[in-house]
């Protein structure tokens, strides 16, 4: 067959001529798509010409395009041409273009191209609203730590202060109480707080040489009296082969620790406690310890273990509606991150076991004389002469507190800002050793405040005085030119010790 057959073929196939009068009257039609009797008028074929049989008195072609027709049981989507004859301006020449499947097509396009559109944008909210919500959430944790770890700081600060005074018995067992108690609070703010990354999984790990002996023992003395509060026993099998110092994070160690024996108090109500550590091996640098905890508590039905290492998993069973909050999934996260496992047995109303294998590092060539050097650079040599500090915090309880560890020293002075407002004015009629400030003032960050750029502040030794710390604020610290962080709540001797180290 022809190229010119098969065009003329094809053609015939896609458009239907039609001649009508002016009248809309049907005078001749070839019925290629639609079957259109001859002296029908257009305006009963289809009500689309009902409407258009007005316009073929104004002898000007016109086109419309995507027109649904229905004639004689055919169905098609159609443009329509209305061509003015010349040759006879009584006539019409009206030509049907079968375009169904382009327009079906076109359709279809349109519509993934609208859904695709939609879907992006949706997405596009769903990250901008995840994105504000994470910021607000930042922003709340970050307030929220300052609050609560200005006055954590005064009680366990003050409280370490009053352990060297005289205090009769009385006095003594409210003093215990009081600082057994800070103590929880502040357990159950770190766990808050390191809930807010446990979803990215990057804690912060400082490893230090610590010992280890020496760190068991102050967790063994805190728990004995919360288990005697309780009328629990509190039974403890320390290994002699244990080594006397390791390498390790010392906070992220205690941390771990005091959240496993914490969830065996809250879960047990008569009984006992049981604290095991043993050295399982040691091999050339490394030393894996072993830790267990074990309670006679409610115990957990051995088919849920999985779901309270999940974070905020609640149990509700008959013997106990206690949810095993944040302490367990923090531990398991913590555990995964040191290169250590955790393990989990129970059985309800009969107790629960857990198990927490440690690969810490050790170093066989110290001695005691090396260990007691450890000691020595805990204690940071005192600054020599009279020096000057200048202190910007708007806590009161902090002001009293720095104010009177400095005083004991004898050879300091300290001027006090509550905010950044006069704080040029101070630099420039003071000269300062140091400068001290608090991380947030008024609810804002101080290092976004342009007086701390100045070049006044830059000459002299900086330390913040944070609310926790993490990579993302190491990082700004270290972009700010701060020289050194003290974590709130601090310990008298890691306040006096970080000031005395960057005066000398």
């Amino acid at each position: 067959m022809k190229l010119d057959q098969l065009k003329k073929n094809y053609l015939n196939s896609k458009i239907q001529y039609v001649i009508v009068d002016k009248l809309g009257a049907v005078l001749e039609s070839d019925n290629t798509i639609f079957e259109i009797s001859k002296q029908a008028n257009l305006a009963s074929v289809d009500p689309f010409f009902e409407s258009i049989i007005t316009l073929l008195t104004s002898r000007e072609a016109f086109q419309i395009a995507c027109v649904n027709l229905s004639i004689g049981g055919a169905n098609e989507i159609v443009d329509v041409k209305f061509l003015p004859q010349d040759t006879n301006e009584n006539q019409w020449l009206i030509l049907i273009e079968k375009l169904t499947e382009h327009y079906k097509n076109y359709q279809l396009l349109a519509q993934l191209k609208n859904t695709t559109i939609i879907n992006h944008q949706l997405l596009t909210l769903k990250n901008q609203n995840l994105t504000e919500r994470d910021i607000f959430k930042n922003v709340f944790i970050d307030n929220f730590n300052h609050q609560l770890r200005n006055p954590l700081t005064t009680i366990t600060t003050f409280c370490d202060m009053l352990a060297h005074t005289e205090l009769n018995s009385a006095q003594q067992n409210f003093f215990n109480l009081i600082q057994n108690a800070a103590k929880q609070v502040q357990s159950k703010i770190d766990d808050v707080l390191d809930f807010a990354i446990l979803q990215s999984g990057k804690f912060i790990f400082k490893d230090t040489v610590f010992d280890l002996n020496a760190s068991l023992q102050q967790i063994i003395t805190a728990y004995k009296a919360l288990t005697k509060e309780k009328n629990l026993k509190f039974s403890v099998e320390i290994d002699d082969d244990l080594p006397d110092f390791v390498f390790a994070d010392q906070f992220r160690f205690e941390q771990i620790l005091t959240n496993l024996l914490n969830n065996a108090i809250t879960h047990t109500a008569v009984g006992k406690i049981t604290l095991k550590v043993s050295l399982n091996f040691v091999r050339a640098q490394k030393v894996n310890i072993r830790v267990e905890v074990i309670d006679t508590g409610v115990g957990i039905d051995p088919t849920k273990l999985d779901l309270v290492m999940e974070r905020f998993t609640k149990l509700n069973t008959n013997t106990t509606t206690n949810g095993y909050g944040l302490g367990l999934p923090i531990v398991k996260t913590l555990m995964q991150q040191m290169d250590g496992s955790i393990n989990l047995q129970s059985k309800l109303n009969h107790g629960t076991t857990v198990t927490c294998d440690f690969n810490l590092k050790r170093n066989p060539l110290i001695s005691d004389i090396e260990a007691n050097k450890v000691v020595e650079v805990k204690n940071a040599k005192k600054p020599n002469g009279k020096k000057s500090i200048l202190l910007i915090e708007e806590s009161e309880e902090i002001q009293i507190l720095v104010l009177k560890l400095l005083a004991q020293q004898g050879n300091f002075y300290v001027e006090i800002l509550p905010s950044t407002d006069n704080l040029l004015e101070t630099l420039e009629t003071n000269d300062f050793d140091l400068l001290l400030f608090s991380e947030q003032i008024n609810n804002q960050n101080i290092l976004d405040n342009d007086l701390i750029k100045s070049k006044k502040i830059k000459v002299m030794p900086k330390i913040i005085l944070a609310s926790g710390i993490n990579d993302t604020k190491l990082k700004k610290f270290q972009k700010a030119a701060v020289d050194d962080v003290i974590s709130k709540p601090f310990t008298p001797e890691t306040f006096l010790n970080t000031v005395f180290k960057n005066l000398i």
